[in-house]
């Protein structure tokens, strides 16, 4: 089955007979074409890194999980990726708000 292309996201729906799931290709610095409390679950696998608003994206994920819902990903591993992504997040916070949280 072809899936929705909503808001420019391209996707496809994929049946199987204990649930569907969505997969999804798009825009990440956008809104998530989906409504809030849509998903029980996230996934992203070696694809968080690439992200240019991350605080963004996150704060967009957490709108479309339901309560309780989890966001499980993977990320290239090494003292150097998590070093940029650590740099990263403490600089869209500094930028934000200002300051830094403990």
């Amino acid at each position: 089955d072809g899936g929705d292309t909503t808001k420019g996201a391209a996707g496809r729906m994929v049946d199987d007979e204990r649930c569907g799931t969505y997969q999804l290709e798009g825009n990440e610095e956008g809104p998530l074409p989906f409504p809030d409390g849509t998903f029980d679950l996230v996934l992203s696998s070696a694809a968080l890194h690439w992200v240019n608003d991350l605080p963004n994206l996150l704060l967009e994920i957490k709108r479309v999980l339901k309560p309780d819902g989890c966001i499980m990903f993977a990320m290239v591993g090494g003292s150097a990726t998590l070093h940029e992504l650590r740099s990263s997040l403490l600089l869209a916070e500094m930028e934000r708000d200002g300051g830094v949280s403990s």
